[in-house]
């Protein structure tokens, strides 16, 4: 059974992990189309087939509650709370067992110890609990990425509720 991860924004990511032997199993960025020059839009059907393909062997899906957050734009907001909705529709189309978790549970959780804060300190615990995983986005990229370490310290939350 995989525990799967998800940071739900624009450039969150998906991870799940292995439920018996907390390997992981997947990393994936959240799927985007490009729209014209610059603008991109969530792939929803890809969005379905990752979790689709990630629950064939049974799974729980733990997803990062969004909330709008003081200087944040109106477009910023419509967008992020938009790719929250959509994880949560499709979950519930494919009716996988899921449960929203707030910033501050999985941080307090998982993060207790890890100096800093922010991104920084999200990075920083992954690192430490994952050594030897890649948390780059791709293999061009020079540093980790935040989205993919997020839903990494998401699917390491949900598998402590879940042993």
């Amino acid at each position: 059974m995989n525990i799967i991860g998800i940071d739900p924004g624009k450039s969150g990511a998906v991870v799940s992990i292995d439920l018996d032997t907390h390997a992981v199993t997947s990393k994936q960025m959240t799927p985007m189309i490009k729209v014209g020059k610059s603008r991109q839009e969530y792939d929803v059907s890809e969005m379905s087939n990752i979790l689709r393909d990630l629950s064939e062997n049974g799974c729980k899906v733990f997803i990062e509650r969004q909330q709008a957050r003081p200087g944040q734009g109106v477009s910023s907001m419509f967008t992020t709370g938009m790719g929250y909705g959509l994880w949560i529709g499709i979950c519930g189309g494919l009716r996988l067992p899921i449960e929203v978790v707030s910033p501050i549970s999985w941080t307090k959780e998982i993060l207790r110890g890890v100096p800093g804060e922010g991104k920084g300190r999200n990075i920083l615990g992954a690192k430490r609990l994952f050594p030897d995983q890649d948390l780059r986005k791709s293999d061009r990229a020079r540093v980790p990425h935040d989205g993919i370490c997020d839903a990494l310290l998401i699917s390491e939350y949900g598998w402590r509720l879940s042993s």
